[in-house]
Order: C-alpha cells, then sequence, then structure tokens
C-alpha cells in the first residue's frame, strides 16, 4: 500500500538563514573589536591624563606638607620635634619618587585640530654654492615641511623632492661644458611655527624618485605643542576617509616668503589623478611658490586629517593646485644621506645625472 505523504525535504531556508546568522555574527564581531581597539586607545590616553594629573598632586601635596611639617619642627618642643622631621623626610622621599614618575610617564600625543593647525607646517631654507669651469653660483631658495614622527631626540619631517634643490641643480648641470653638477657647500635649515631654527641632520629622497622626502633635525628645546606638532597619518586615508571631489581642505605652507608661514588657504578637491606614478589629489586652495612640501589636510565635522603634500601649482590656470597622496608618501621607501655637499651629489647621481662634491 503506497503512501500519499510527500518525500521529506531539506529546509532550504533554514540553510540560508544560518548563513545569514553567520554574517551577521561575522560583522558583530568585526564591530565589536573595533569598538574595543577605539575604547582602549581612549582609555589609555585617558590614562595618561590622569594619571599624570594624580602625580602632579602627588608631588604638589608632599612638598608642601614637608614644608609644613619642617615649619612645626621648628616650633615643636624637643621631645615631639623627631616625628615631625621624620614625617617631612618621608613627604621629601615621595616628592623624589613622583618627580622621578613624571619623567618615566609618557605624555599622551598632541592632537592636530583645527586650533593648533599653524604649528603643522614649517619653513625649509636651502642654499648652495655650485661650481663650473667659467663661474660659480650661489643658489637659494625656500620651501615648507612638516612633522611625521619623533624618533627619540630626532624630529623627521616629510617635504617635497625638489625643496632640497635637486630639480634646479639636475636642469642646471644640462648646461654645463661637463654635464656635470659639482657642488661645494649645500645647507638646509628648518624654521618652526615657534621661530626657533634647526640645521637639517640627514636628508632623503625618494627610491621611486617622486617628489618626496624626508629631514631629521634634532629635537633640542623643542616642545610638542608648542613649537610644533606631529601630523599623524591614516592608514589608506583616501579609501578610509573616502576622499572625493568637493570634500573641503586646507594647505598650509610658506609661500612666496618665509615670513608668511603658516599661511591657510582654504579649497576644495576637485579631482582623483590616478597617474602611473601615484595619486594626485586636484584641489583648488592657493598653491605659490614656497607651499611645497606643506601638508594637505582634509577638513571635515570640525576635525581636519593629513591626506598629502601641496607640490605644484599651474601658473597658467587658475585655482588648480595638485598634491601627492599621503598613501604614496607613506608607502614609500626613502634613500638617507647627510645633509651636506656630498649628500647632495649623491641624491642627483641616484637619477642618473653626474654629480660630485668639489672643494
Amino acid at each position: 500500500m503506497s503512501s500519499d505523504l510527500p518525500a521529506p525535504t531539506e529546509p532550504v531556508i533554514g540553510c540560508d538563514e544560518s548563513l545569514a546568522v553567520g554574517a551577521l555574527t561575522g560583522r558583530n564581531w568585526a564591530m565589536a573589536g573595533a569598538i574595543t581597539i577605539a575604547a582602549i586607545i581612549i582609555w589609555w590616553i585617558g590614562f595618561l591624563l590622569i594619571l599624570r594629573f594624580l602625580v602632579w598632586l602627588v608631588l604638589i601635596t608632599s612638598c608642601v606638607g614637608s614644608v609644613c611639617l619642617y615649619l612645626l619642627s621648628n616650633r615643636s618642643p624637643e621631645g615631639e620635634r623627631t616625628g615631625y622631621e621624620a614625617g617631612s623626610y618621608w613627604l621629601i622621599g615621595i616628592a623624589g619618587v613622583a618627580v622621578l614618575g613624571l619623567l618615566v610617564i609618557p605624555k599622551p600625543p598632541v592632537a592636530v585640530t583645527a586650533s593648533n593647525l599653524r604649528l603643522a607646517a614649517a619653513t625649509l631654507v636651502g642654499r648652495c654654492n655650485e661650481v663650473d669651469f667659467l663661474s660659480t653660483g650661489e643658489h637659494s631658495w625656500h620651501g615648507s615641511a612638516f612633522v611625521y614622527k619623533r624618533s627619540g631626540k630626532s624630529l623627521l619631517l616629510y617635504t617635497n623632492a625638489h625643496c632640497l634643490g635637486l630639480n634646479y641643480l639636475i636642469e642646471d648641470s644640462k648646461w654645463e661644458l661637463d654635464g656635470e653638477a659639482e657642488i661645494s657647500s649645500a645647507h638646509l635649515t628648518v624654521t618652526f611655527p615657534s621661530g626657533k631654527v634647526r640645521d637639517v641632520l640627514r636628508m632623503a629622497a625618494s627610491t621611486a624618485q617622486k617628489d618626496i622626502a624626508c629631514l631629521e633635525v634634532s629635537c633640542g628645546d623643542l616642545r610638542e605643542g608648542r613649537d610644533y606638532v606631529v601630523v599623524p597619518s591614516v592608514r589608506n586615508c583616501l579609501s578610509r576617509l573616502a576622499v572625493k571631489p568637493g570634500d573641503d581642505v586646507i594647505a598650509l605652507g610658506s609661500p612666496l616668503d618665509p615670513r608668511l608661514e603658516g599661511t591657510h588657504t582654504f579649497g576644495k578637491i576637485s579631482a582623483l589623478r590616478e597617474e602611473p606614478e601615484g595619486t594626485w589629489l586636484q584641489h583648488d586652495a592657493g598653491i605659490n611658490p614656497g607651499n611645497s612640501g606643506g601638508p594637505l589636510f582634509l577638513s571635515r565635522r570640525k576635525k581636519v586629517y593629513w591626506i598629502g603634500i601641496n607640490t605644484l601649482g599651474l601658473r597658467e590656470g587658475h585655482s588648480i593646485g595638485f598634491s601627492i597622496s599621503a598613501d604614496d608618501v607613506t608607502s614609500g621607501e626613502y634613500q638617507w644621506v647627510n645633509a651636506d655637499a656630498e649628500g647632495l651629489a649623491t641624491l642627483i647621481r641616484s637619477y642618473g645625472v653626474h654629480a660630485r662634491h668639489v672643494d
């Protein structure tokens, strides 16, 4: 006798639901991970601020307490004086430990905001002497730069390769009788927004011959938040920040004259140009000679994000400037040399041009 009941089938809908639940669970885990990492960073910065505040509080109260106990010991009978003196010594010891703690506990980084943005760009001034068979020429120029990292007792800055004088010397060598750039001396200095000047110790140019360079100067008595700010980078910033035409940008630098340091110009992203050497950000913020090497910031919801280096302005056009994207800057490799005539000649030779240091 045959049964009229249908054959059992697999619950297809149940299978789709499990996949959907799995995908939703994966997104929840990713969201939870991102929130956890953000909370840890915020907690760590807040913890450092609170910890330094508590250490300062202990230091101040210990100093005040030790002075009070010392005064009491001088005004107390001989029998009670010893206790006050011992308490004073204990508080002095606690104050000493607090001072040591202030030296050990790291300071939270100074965030780059619209209020301290002028500290984000420094002025680079260069000079060199070039010798050929017929004459000796002295060249000087200026550009902009910005700090991207503090390493021990040094600050590392980004700028443009042509702000090292490379482009001019390479082009000038083509007119030399021997086709060689002969450099007798070279000197680079960085003037920070506070007015303090530092000699460039080392410099580097992109090994891919992009118009990007790095500088190293001594920290000395420079203090973050007073003399400069470290400009942080966002990995894959163009995609993560969804940079697009119409976004507001701010260009910083020292256009036309080093005395115009800290100049802000405002505009919008006009286009993103994908070229073989990388991504160019076209924008209409004012770019003039001297702006080269300065940072370009994305301005969004009262926050600023570094997205490029101002590199090129078209004199023939109106409000057309170009910046090398921060992604190309941070992913590049650089050749480091001493910031002197021999180092400059070495970088020029890396471009396939004859160059040497002459006395």
